[in-house]
């Protein structure tokens, strides 16, 4: 009975028109934290990018309010090697285990190993079957016609499961929008969030913890210059990638690059003014992409989510960037640390994050060499590549050039045991034809044989496979990847 009444509460903080979901949920002690289960200790795993590391502190906040003791351990993936340890953990120490930013893709093997009790999934990627709720306590978002592509992430879940434990649990909404920032899910107008995403904003701004502003979309926080050469929505041919011919076009405006203490000038250091005539003379340079100029006027607005308690940083996208540094850098603690108030940790995190730009950059410039072209689908693989930067190495490599767009990549890293970190990228125009890329890793490693478990969203998937299947791998995947 419990499960079915976390179900109801969670369904009633995300969208309060699901009357009929409610029924059973009248009565104040039923709420989460008087389960039986929760006498327990429980023991968290969550994944280590920003959407999991946001979800691991919710959920560490919410337990450690409510007086109930917990362990939390940040893995890359929840692979079969995992899911045995876990077992025995149940097994010897009784412990209740939470699921966050995976388990949906390992619900077979979950139920396999560790039955249908001191367990449930706080997830939202996509389910094989979501016309089928399964028979162990699991909340996805999928089940009930919400998108955890686009309406919500798994920080968003676990706010909603913290906030039932406890309403004053609002104030942890700020760490959900980080976490859906994380997973680019503020792609509605002008930088927007949609669905349950919408309604976490909203406890957000109540709560004083995140305020919206509207402004030029490049880099807050890199000096003007470099932002506007490097992190438009889109290229300009006149300016990208050319400091020099930015700095010309940002002299021509009468805009100066350094203060009267020759400190780099950013975004946020221009007056209302200079901003107006930025904006103007951008989109005039957008008029000569002709048939893109209007989309591109467009995506020069966006919306930014400023944080009160992270000083000094205070933009929830750049928080997200510094959490997924320290996720990828083998550092989640520290993450998970500043995200809990600890100013020591977010020190250590802002310098690791600087650590991972420069590992980036070296990395972008080794897959730039390492492409090659099949049927339906790129491919990517360097030796020199870490598995743990390979999903963000694939992600910039496919939108930093138009030609790539055109097929999924799929990009490859070398893991332990002679196997690899597979990571897949698609544009959302070939999602929009049908391209389901979680969906196709899913299918083609079951058809391999292949134990590990794969899957992810329709535009972003992963899975884990022997090395010496990789030419198979690739082969099946090219064929699956054909649109009709």
């Amino acid at each position: 009975m419990g499960s079915k009444i976390l179900l109801d509460i969670f369904l009633n903080a995300i969208d309060e028109r699901k009357d009929y979901f409610l029924k059973s949920l009248r009565e104040e002690s039923e709420i989460p934290k008087n389960f039986p289960d929760f006498k327990k200790n429980v023991h968290i795993y969550s994944h280590l990018d920003s959407d999991g590391l946001t979800s691991a502190a919710i959920l560490a906040f919410a337990l450690k309010r409510a007086n109930i003791s917990y362990q939390l351990s940040v893995l890359p993936q929840l692979e079969t090697q995992y899911i045995k340890k876990i077992k025995d953990e149940i097994i010897n120490y009784n412990r209740f285990i939470i699921f966050s930013d995976f388990g949906t893709g390992q619900l077979e093997f979950l139920k396999k190993d560790l039955g249908s009790s001191n367990y449930f999934i706080l997830d939202h990627h996509q389910p094989e079957n979501i016309k089928e709720h399964p028979d162990i306590f699991h909340v996805n978002p999928y089940y009930y016609d919400i998108s955890g592509e686009s309406e919500i992430s798994a920080a968003g879940v676990c706010y909603f499961f913290a906030k039932a434990l406890d309403p004053k649990n609002i104030d942890l909404s700020s760490l959900a929008i980080i976490g859906a920032l994380g997973d680019m899910q503020n792609k509605g107008d002008k930088g927007g969030f949609i669905g349950a995403n919408k309604i976490i904003l909203d406890d957000a701004i109540k709560s004083g913890k995140i305020s919206v502003e509207r402004d030029i979309s490049i880099s807050r926080h890199q000096p003007l210059y470099i932002a506007l050469a490097y992190s438009l929505p889109e290229k300009l041919p006149t300016l990208s990638g050319n400091e020099e011919k930015v700095k010309l076009f940002l002299k021509s405006l009468q805009i100066k690059i350094q203060d009267e203490w020759n400190e780099k000038r950013t975004l946020i250091n221009l007056s209302t003014y200079e901003k107006k005539s930025l904006l103007k003379a951008l989109i005039s340079e957008g008029y000569e992409r002709n048939d893109k100029s209007k989309d591109f006027a467009v995506k020069l607005i966006t919306s930014y989510y400023n944080l009160s308690n992270f000083d000094p940083i205070t933009d929830a996208k750049e928080m997200s960037k510094l959490l997924n540094a320290c996720g990828r850098l083998g550092f989640p603690s520290l993450g998970i640390s500043s995200l809990m108030g600890d100013k020591k940790s977010l020190r250590m995190a802002i310098e690791k994050n600087k650590l991972y730009k420069r590992e980036i950059s070296i990395a972008i410039r080794l897959a730039e060499q390492s492409i090659r072209n099949y049927k339906n689908i790129n491919t990517l693989y360097n030796s020199e590549i870490n598995e743990k930067i390979i999903g963000t190495i694939c992600s910039i490599i496919l939108h930093s050039k138009e030609e790539l767009k055109e097929k999924p990549l799929i990009a490859f890293a070398d893991s332990d045991n002679h196997s690899l970190k597979v990571s897949a990228r698609a544009d959302h125009e070939l999602i929009k034809k049908g391209l389901n890329l979680g969906k196709i890793l899913r299918e083609v490693c079951q058809k391999m044989g292949i134990i590990n478990p794969a899957g992810g969203h329709p535009p972003a998937a992963g899975a884990k496979i022997p090395s010496m299947n990789l030419k198979n791998f690739i082969e099946e995947v090219d064929k699956a990847a054909k649109i009709d």
